[in-house]
């Protein structure tokens, strides 16, 4: 057991950044296709770090912005240990770092936060998954049978109070009378300007969201080789069905993934992935299997345009609607495509290498930039329509080496700026980052730490098991 902890560290110094690659681009835009020199670049310190420990093993599951200049976290923390390993806490953090309030919902039930979205008025929405029947403290969830999953959408007032949850199980009747039970996986959720929830998954069996039941596809239901179907649900801001979609499951090597969603400047909606051949999106069945974006109207869920990527391996995994009204992406793939009449063909389909790019609102191609071996993660907006995206460097082919990064690109994919991280001395790696931005150009970094991590020159080691770690980063 070891005591709560807060370290904070105030500097104007300054911090070196990784070179960054400068590979040529594809699309409309000559700046953006111009070859870039490798370069390193500094920026003024960033005035506050953030190290948080309770009596347990802390982990930090999700991480936003709250439109005040702070941020809210969700994940397991706090005062009291969470003896499971399962669980969700809440907190709010004011610019600087500084606690707001923290709030334990549950330490002992079967629950994992996996996103968290801050409504205008300051509302916390929160989806993830569960087992058995957890109160989050409006009354027990829908009870999860066997060893299935649930979906759980939650949403708590600025000051961490329960205000409403739902929780969501598949169910498939069966011959004679008999139930069978699967599993339904958020993977992403956002929310738009007047609080509706968007939130894309995957599931096994059938579903109903509120709108009448939604077949995963039978191959869904096999005993062996199960592939699970896709779904993508828009609720109220009171938790209340809007509409919902399912890409059913196909007899395939490759699952289908819905993967990403975000809202667009228009208020549509966004969602990535990858599909498997005959995998309907909305316009009739794909004639090949390979990673895609598509876009359906905020209010019916009626397709409206889609963009495939036939024939890759890989997936696009991180979308954002930027201010600038294009789409942003983040993308691992293999194999040949074309972008914007050029042929790409950095990755194979057994390593697919990382992209990050934008599409105009009409779906149409801008430009793409290769990134190497890289594994992506989050990407947020910047300033002026730029990019911030998190990842891991995997080997010598990309700028980053074997470190994590977070680097910045700006509006037209030209690189400007990274944060790296290498391994500590024990030759293990940071953990992934999760972001949330901030004005002023800013980002939060957020991880659990669980082994030293070095950032501007201070190492910062967990007391226990693991800590919670945030600083902000001006990339």
């Amino acid at each position: 057991m070891h005591t709560r902890q807060w370290v904070k560290k105030w500097g104007s110094g300054v911090t070196a950044l990784a070179l960054l690659a400068g590979c040529p681009g594809s699309g409309a835009n000559d700046e953006a296709d111009m070859p870039r020199p490798l370069r390193a670049q500094t920026v003024s310190g960033t005035g506050w770090t953030r190290q948080e420990g309770g009596p347990g093993p802390e982990q930090l599951h999700a991480l936003a912005a709250d439109g005040r200049g702070g941020f809210v976290a969700a994940g397991l923390f706090g005062e009291a240990p969470f003896p499971n390993g399962t669980g969700l806490a809440l907190s709010r953090h004011a610019a600087d770092g500084s606690p707001v309030w923290t709030r334990q919902v549950t330490t002992t039930e079967d629950v994992r936060a996996l996103a968290i979205e801050v409504m205008p008025r300051g509302d916390i929405l929160v989806v993830g998954h569960y087992a058995d029947n957890p109160d989050l403290g409006t009354g027990p969830l829908t009870p999860v049978p066997n060893s299935g999953s649930g979906l759980f959408l939650a949403r708590f007032s600025p000051t961490g109070k329960t205000l409403w949850s739902h929780g969501f199980i598949a169910i498939h009747e069966l011959p004679g009378g008999g139930h069978w039970y699967g599993s339904v996986i958020p993977t992403a959720m956002t929310a738009d300007a007047h609080g509706r929830l968007l939130v894309v998954g995957h599931f096994y069996g059938t579903v109903d969201f509120g709108g009448g039941p939604l077949f995963a596809g039978e191959a869904s239901l096999s005993d062996d080789e199960s592939s699970p179907g896709g779904f993508a649900v828009c609720f109220s801001a009171e938790g209340q069905h809007l509409w919902s979609r399912a890409f059913e499951a196909l007899p395939s090597k490759t699952w289908a993934r819905v993967r990403t969603v975000t809202v667009d400047a228009m208020g549509h909606l966004l969602v990535g992935g990858r599909v498997s051949q005959g995998t309907d999106l909305g316009d009739g069945p794909v004639e090949s299997s390979g990673a895609f974006i598509a876009r359906y109207h905020g209010n019916s869920g009626a397709l409206l345009w889609k963009r495939l990527f036939p024939g890759t391996s890989g997936e696009v995994i991180a979308l954002e609607g930027l201010s600038t009204t294009d789409v942003a992406f983040n993308a691992h793939l293999g194999g040949p495509f074309t972008f914007g009449g050029q042929l790409h063909a950095e990755g194979t389909t057994s390593a697919p290498h990382g992209y990050t790019g934008s599409l105009r609102l009409t779906g149409t191609d801008r430009w793409i930039r290769p990134l190497g071996h890289v594994t992506l993660g989050g990407l947020v907006e910047g300033r002026g329509g730029a990019r911030i995206l998190t990842g891991q460097g995997v080997d010598g082919t990309s700028a980053w080496g074997d470190t994590r990064f977070v680097a910045r690109y700006s509006e037209t994919g030209t690189p400007q700026s990274s944060h790296v991280f290498a391994r500590s001395a024990e030759g293990i790696l940071p953990p992934a980052f999760l972001l949330a931005p901030q004005s002023g150009n800013t980002v939060v970094a957020g991880m659990t730490l669980g082994a030293p991590v070095q950032h501007e020159g201070t190492v910062y080691t967990p007391q226990g098991a693991s800590d919670l770690l945030f600083f902000p980063l001006r990339p």
